[in-house]
C-alpha cells in the first residue's frame, strides 16, 4: 500500500453462532494519488497486492490470543475485497474474518489479547449473539454499549490508547 493512501475509519461486523464466529472488518482510505484505482487496471500488480494485503492481515491476527472459555481459536482471512466509496480517492478493503468456536450452555467467556496501540482512526464494532444469550459483562477500554442484551457496539476513538485485552462474557440458554 503506497504512503499516500491513509486509514479514516473502520467497521468490524461480528456474528456469533454456536459452532462459528464470523466477522467483516472494512477498513475506509483516503487516497489522494489514486493508488488503488491505478492498481485495479494491471491484472497482475493487482493480485500481488490483494495477496500482500491478505497474508498482512493474516499475520496480524496470529499475533492475537484468542480464547473462548479457554480454548484457543485461530482466526483465519477467509477472503479480502477492495471496493470504492462513491469515488476512487475513497477505497476500502473489506476482509472476512471466521474462527470455530465451542459454545456450550451456562457462561461463556471471550478473550482477545494483542499488542496494545494508540488507535490511528475513528471505528465501530458491531457483535451480534444469538437469541438464546444474554451479554453479562464487558472488559475494554474503548467505550461501548449493549443493546437488547445480545448486541455489542463497541466505539473506538482516534487518539486513545487500548490496552490490548478485551473480554466479553455471555449466558447461553441452550
Amino acid at each position: 500500500m503506497s504512503e499516500e493512501v491513509k486509514p479514516v475509519y473502520a467497521q468490524a461486523f461480528f456474528n456469533v453462532s454456536k459452532e462459528f464466529v464470523t466477522y467483516y472488518l472494512i477498513f475506509d482510505y483516503h487516497d489522494s494519488k489514486l493508488y488503488y484505482s491505478k492498481l485495479i487496471r494491471d491484472e497482475v500488480k493487482f493480485e500481488e497486492e490483494m495477496n500482500k494485503v491478505y497474508y498482512n492481515m493474516q499475520n496480524f491476527l496470529k499475533e492475537e490470543k484468542v480464547r473462548v472459555n479457554g480454548h484457543r481459536c485461530e482466526p483465519n482471512v477467509l477472503m479480502v475485497d477492495l471496493g470504492f466509496r462513491g469515488s476512487h480517492d475513497r477505497p476500502y478493503l473489506a476482509f472476512l474474518i471466521g474462527f470455530e468456536v465451542r459454545l456450550k450452555r451456562g457462561l461463556n467467556v471471550y478473550e482477545n489479547e494483542y499488542p496494545p496501540e494508540i488507535i490511528e482512526y475513528d471505528y465501530v464494532a458491531y457483535w451480534h449473539f444469538p437469541p438464546n444469550c444474554k451479554i453479562k459483562e464487558v472488559e475494554m477500554k474503548e467505550e461501548y454499549e449493549i443493546v437488547n442484551d445480545r448486541i455489542l457496539v463497541i466505539y473506538g476513538n482516534k487518539g486513545k490508547y487500548i490496552s490490548g485485552y478485551e473480554m466479553i462474557s455471555f449466558f447461553m440458554k441452550d
